[in-house]
């Protein structure tokens, strides 16, 4: 293989996992879009949920 082979290969696979770190950013935002819609429904599930939540911005979704 040659260097440029190699250089376009890398450049595909650069963009391919660029593309797979998209699909998980907008998972992301719509499972915290969901949390967020639910953490404030009142119900049994309140703390649990709440809890859940606080724990995803403090040590995941640190931006």
């Amino acid at each position: 293989m040659t260097d440029e082979e190699r250089v376009l290969s890398c450049q595909c696979e650069i963009r391919r996992l660029r593309s797979v770190v998209r699909g998980y950013e907008e998972e992301r935002r719509a499972f915290l879009t969901w949390l967020e819609a639910e953490s404030k429904i009142p119900s049994e599930n309140q703390a649990g949920l709440s809890r859940v939540k606080q724990y995803l911005d403090t040590y995941l979704y640190q931006d």
